[in-house]
């Protein structure tokens, strides 16, 4: 903690300690147990020093000495014989006072900032807990004392950490002092340069959290360099688990790929989301999806369903990320994909901000969570497209869920081997980043991070491009581009070069507009909406689409279809 005039440090010792050694009461001392002669009966007594459980201590005497008589009798008050810092704040800048308050949050060692949101962390599970203000303030009372000057008493006294204190530190956007978490991982992770970290905790260069026990991973580590051969049977021994599922030829690099995600996850920027495709019911998609998301963290998913509704999909994907989750599943989606921004959002940022329920404040969650979707022919719609990997599962057979597996209880078997299959897994990575010769593929924009650790491994191992399923799907084109470019050729059609506005276009009763305007949802009961087409028309224009441009003529509502050479 910075050395400021108005803090003052923990003590190296306990103060009641100390005040009983230069009291002349003590007799000895053993660690944390201090023995002394009671100031009442004179026969031996124990104090212990202050812990998390009992923050002033215990006393123990045959006659019944309680701490209270005992800080009587040494002349102390309650809030001295605690062991924290102290800050005397009268008279003393705010801005000094929230820096001083943040150092003292910061050596707990318990607090972390997720963009501007403040959490408590827990070690062994890598779960986040967010901190309102009311948690903040018992927080920091547990952790330090604040003094302020009382005229009447003529003497500092204790008092509760200052409203204003707290409203700053749970809503600044600066942070100086507490660690910023970009992402949790919940086991060993390649750095890099291709090397194995294998310490848990807060690791700076990287800003992740890692939470998990090193020793069930230890006897599949390695040191130094990995060779092809390693890697080749590290692929071969990920591929044991996904070899039963009825997975498209074309893309078992694929599946390998999104094995490679998931326990990559949380050291990734961007990642795109798992969509597991099948024609038939009982085929497996739903246990593919719980195999990936036991391989982020050993915890079942956090399972949603998705909503119809943009508002309504915000609201749960906040609920869900509040947590941090290791992985959140979309499971038994209908039809399309909706792209709704809050999940364009969660995949493409590292935080999403949302308001809390019945109050005015705002929380960041972490988006670094693998996220997995499942569904019968469903498709993603234009914005997903490419921020989703598709795998597909085929079965021809009319009862799929029949069929016997070679691993009956696969969700056991991936917990059991855990370990194992991470340490594989993330030893195919680690060989690509020591490789000096790099795949040259196709660049996917904002995935360049997910290419070098997921991609280009599986690729120079003589596999396929794992991205290919995603490639078609951009190839496939955006549904909503296609209509406006049938909009813009029925009105080059009809118009020519000549200017227009939206009543000539009303006018016209041409069944190929009136296609070409239901398509782009301007129809309102089978009736054009000149309302919704004027602003559409407003929203296209100045953008160019397959040679064509609509341009907006002057301030009067006046377009031209025009050509582009």
């Amino acid at each position: 903690m910075k050395a400021r005039y108005f803090v003052t440090p923990a003590p190296a010792e306990a103060p009641v300690i100390s005040r009983l050694r230069d009291g002349g009461f003590l007799s000895s001392l053993d660690g944390l147990i201090a023995r002394f002669a009671c100031p009442e009966c004179h026969a031996d007594a124990t104090y212990v020093a202050p812990t998390e459980e009992t923050p002033y201590g215990e006393v123990k005497c045959a006659c019944g000495l309680n701490l209270k008589h005992l800080l009587e009798a040494l002349d102390m008050k309650f809030y001295q014989a605690r062991c924290c810092p102290t800050l005397a704040i009268s008279e003393v800048p705010i801005h000094e006072v929230v820096e001083a308050a943040e150092e003292v949050l910061a050596e707990t060692g318990r607090v972390v900032a997720c963009g501007r949101s403040l959490y408590t962390v827990d070690f062994r599970t890598g779960v986040l807990a967010w901190i309102d203000e009311a948690d903040l303030t018992k927080l920091l009372s547990e952790y330090t004392n604040f003094l302020k000057h009382d005229a009447r008493a003529r003497s500092d006294l204790p008092i509760d950490p200052p409203a204003r204190v707290v409203h700053l530190l749970t809503s600044s956007q600066y942070r100086h002092a507490v660690p910023e978490v970009m992402g949790v991982v919940r086991q060993p992770f390649v750095r890099p340069d291709g090397s194995l970290c294998m310490s848990p905790g807060y690791h700076t260069d990287l800003k992740i959290l890692a939470a998990f026990d090193p020793e069930p991973y230890r006897k599949f580590g390695w040191q130094g360099k990995i060779s092809i051969t390693q890697a080749e049977d590290s692929a071969w021994y990920c591929e044991d688990i996904y070899r039963e599922f009825a997975v498209d030829a074309s893309m078992k690099s694929t599946v390998l790929c999104a094995g490679m995600t998931a326990v990559q996850r949380a050291v990734l920027d961007r990642a795109p989301m798992i969509l597991i495709q099948s024609n038939v019911s009982g085929i497996g998609k739903s246990t593919l999806a719980r195999a990936l998301a036991l391989l982020v963290s050993g915890m079942p998913a956090s399972e949603i369903s998705y909503p119809n509704s943009a508002e309504e999909t915000a609201r749960t994907l906040f609920s869900a990320l509040a947590s941090s989750p290791a992985c959140v599943l979309i499971d038994n989606i209908v039809g399309t994909l909706q792209d709704h921004p809050a999940l364009c959002t969660c995949l493409t940022e590292p935080f999403y901000e949302s308001r809390v329920l019945r109050t005015s404040s705002t929380k960041q969650v972490l988006t670094r969570v693998l996220f997995v979707g499942t569904g019968n022919y469903v498709t993603p719609a234009a914005d997903l497209r490419r921020r989703v990997l598709p795998i597909k599962l085929v079965s021809f057979l009319e009862h799929p869920e029949l069929r016997r597996f070679a691993q009956e209880d696969l969700d056991q078997y991936v917990l059991e081997h855990r370990s194992e299959l991470v340490m594989h897994h993330l030893r195919i990575a680690a060989w690509y980043l020591q490789a000096t010769e790099k795949i040259d593929c196709v660049p996917l924009s904002g995935l360049h991070n997910w290419s070098r650790r997921c991609r280009e491994p599986i690729q120079a191992l003589g596999y396929d491009d794992p991205a290919l399923p995603m490639l078609r799907l951009l190839e496939e084109g955006d549904d909503d581009q296609v209509y406006r470019l049938q909009l813009l050729q029925a009105l080059r059609h009809f118009f020519g070069a000549e200017a227009f506005t939206v009543s000539d276009i009303a006018c016209l009763g041409q069944r190929q507009m009136l296609d070409a305007l239901a398509n782009v949802g301007v129809l309102k009961g089978g009736q054009l909406s000149r309302e919704k087409l004027g602003w559409f028309l407003k929203g296209l224009a100045g953008f160019p689409i397959k040679g064509l441009l609509l341009e907006r003529l002057g301030k009067h509502p006046q377009y031209r279809v025009k050509e582009l050479k």
